[in-house]
């Protein structure tokens, strides 16, 4: 017979007695977001945690391109249940850089782990802000979706993929559905 391990029980059961949401309590000046900060995160999942019986411990590992962020969550039982370790770039090679990467590192994967919502934080840089769709693109898509399925078909595979990549989820929904208001009218 397999023996429970304790420690997967109570991650569960604290994941699934969190809120979802951490209090955005920083602010990064480079990029005027709100973002929550290991303080904010270790508040939120810390009192769930020790209700539980469960103590998360961090360890900072070198890696290829900078670290990782291991979590381990240790149960009263002695059980434990290590999870899986998050890499994160070092960008800056001096201290500093490896402490900022550090604690970026520790709040996103506590985050992660435990299904807490992610706010705006400094991790927007790497985040490049999404396309613009291409004009053009889209007139002709609703002109072919207007057309029907098959004219739409045929105009996105006659686009370029660059040109693709800028229609959006939104768009799409909305040539979906024009193209099946043309289906229902035909029939």
């Amino acid at each position: 017979m397999n023996e429970k391990n304790k420690a997967v029980e109570a991650y569960v059961t604290t994941c699934l007695s969190l809120s979802g949401k951490v209090k955005k309590d920083g602010t990064n000046p480079h990029f005027k977001s709100g973002y929550a900060t290991l303080e904010s995160v270790l508040d939120t999942i810390l009192p769930f945690c020790h209700e539980n019986d469960l103590v998360p411990m961090q360890e900072i590992i070198g890696c290829d391109n900078g670290i990782a962020v291991q979590t381990t969550l240790y149960h009263s039982s002695g059980d434990f249940l290590k999870l899986e370790a998050m890499p994160i770039p070092v960008d800056k090679q001096n201290a500093h850089g490896v402490v900022s990467a550090s604690t970026y590192g520790r709040r996103v994967s506590l985050m992660a782990h435990f299904g807490l919502a992610p706010s705006d934080d400094d991790g927007n840089s790497a985040v490049a802000a999404p396309p613009k769709p291409d004009e053009e693109a889209v007139e002709v898509l609703t002109d072919a979706a207007n057309q029907g399925l098959e004219a739409f078909r045929s105009a996105w595979k006659g686009l370029a993929a660059s040109k693709r990549k800028t229609i959006t989820p939104e768009l799409q929904a909305e040539f979906k559905a024009i193209t099946e208001s043309v289906k229902d009218d035909a029939e």
